[in-house]
């Protein structure tokens, strides 16, 4: 019986290094059941839109820590005083960020994971 070929890997289809747009999308095709209405795909949009808006043009490998503790410590309000987020806003980003750069690590597409250690 012939062997059917490999399946190349998300790397070999796709290039590396990824752009952050490019990065979400794969890693929400990915983890499609996290992304479905019932499962929180509301409250992912809206902590990764933001993300996406400040940082779609850099690639996954050329953030840093300092650039996602920059960015969540410039997040302001929507409150017409603006003024920083609330600590469980701020929670909620980190806990949308982290499995995505835990992912890329994880998969070997970034070396070092940046949301380690930011809480």
């Amino acid at each position: 019986m012939a062997q059917l070929p490999e399946t190349p890997s998300l790397a070999e289809r796709c290039p590396l290094p990824w752009t952050v747009r490019m990065a979400l999308c794969l890693y929400a095709v990915s983890h499609r059941e996290l992304f479905q209405p019932e499962n929180g795909l509301f409250r992912r949009e809206r902590y990764l839109l933001p993300f996406l808006q400040e940082t779609e043009n850099r690639t996954v490998d050329q953030l840093t820590a300092e650039d996602l503790r920059y960015f969540l410590d410039s997040r302001r309000s929507r409150r017409p005083r603006g003024g920083p987020i609330r600590a469980s806003t701020r929670q909620e980003y980190v806990r949308v960020l982290k499995p995505f750069f835990g992912w890329l690590h994880t998969e070997g597409y970034i070396d070092t994971n940046p949301m380690q250690g930011i809480s």
